[in-house]
């Protein structure tokens, strides 16, 4: 049995709040008069705390309560981001100075042409084509329509090349081969468990090839994004072959400082380094 609380009069007590509370929904006209006086209360209170602590310029006047969807006119817009131009200039400046400094590791031009070639030469072939895609299982083979293999991969394959053609290495589409054969070139930074029995190649980027161990980012001067949410195997062959060299070339990367790798990629710092690398011959 619920027992009933002494009548106590109008003196409060402990129950008070909780007796306030079992009337609200026993006199919901009192108790909506009741709300809305609160409410003004306490944005009169809440008004008068941010002017009293607000710097000066910076409180903008709050607006009445009301009906929401008549405030949503009058409520103020964030406007259009835009990038002042003497920022703009100044991230210009910085791309110049790293695209001629004397502590960016560059490949050489003769070197970064034989690549190229490489490559041509290797999307005309058989081998399958490597493609960079979030979410996927690296390591992975799918089959594209036309019958064409392709890897599935992130950004272990390039780095593997920047730092095998720094190092003066010229591989032949035969080598390809065999390092494919003996599953020695890098698709992935590291094998999860649950996707091991998917994977066709297990090698893993090592510490050799991964520049981010030495404290840099690799960077690409062209985006490599395939910008789709279709499969890979539905997407033209065309585009994944374009995807594909644009990944691999090392006449498409650059590295820059892992500090300040977020400068990889701005607009204005790629676009200084590669007018830089267009014009120069070394």
């Amino acid at each position: 049995m619920i027992s009933t609380p002494p009548n106590t009069g109008s003196r409060r007590t402990a129950a008070a709040p909780y007796a306030s509370l079992r009337g609200c929904s026993a006199t919901p006209l009192a108790n909506q008069a009741r709300f809305a006086r609160s409410c003004a209360i306490i944005e009169k209170e809440s008004r008068q705390s941010a002017a009293a602590t607000a710097p000066e310029g910076v409180l903008r006047e709050a607006k009445p309560l009301g009906d929401l969807e008549s405030s949503k006119t009058t409520m103020s817009q964030l406007p259009q981001s835009q990038r002042p131009i003497e920022l703009s200039e100044k991230l210009r400046e910085l791309g110049r100075v790293w695209s001629r400094s004397e502590y960016r590791p560059r490949v050489p031009q003769a070197t970064k042409a034989h690549w190229d070639v490489l490559l041509d030469e290797w999307a005309a072939s058989d081998l399958p084509l490597v493609i960079r895609k979030g979410g996927g299982i690296r390591g992975s083979v799918v089959k594209h329509t036309s019958g064409r293999l392709i890897v599935i991969a992130d950004n272990s394959p390039a780095q593997w090349c920047f730092n095998r053609t720094f190092g003066g290495q010229l591989y032949s589409v035969v080598d390809i081969r065999i390092l494919l054969e003996k599953d020695t070139i890098p698709f992935t930074f590291a094998i999860k468990t649950a996707e091991k029995r998917l994977m066709t190649y297990r090698c893993t980027l090592s510490t050799d090839d991964n520049v981010n161990k030495r404290g840099w980012k690799l960077c690409h001067i062209k985006d490599v994004g395939l910008n789709t949410k279709m499969a890979i195997e539905t997407l033209s062959l065309e585009s994944l072959v374009k995807h594909f060299k644009l990944l691999m070339a090392p006449s498409n990367h650059f590295i820059i400082p892992l500090d300040w790798g977020g400068l990889g990629e701005v607009p204005e710092v790629i676009e200084e380094i590669a007018a830089f690398e267009q014009k120069d011959g070394w």
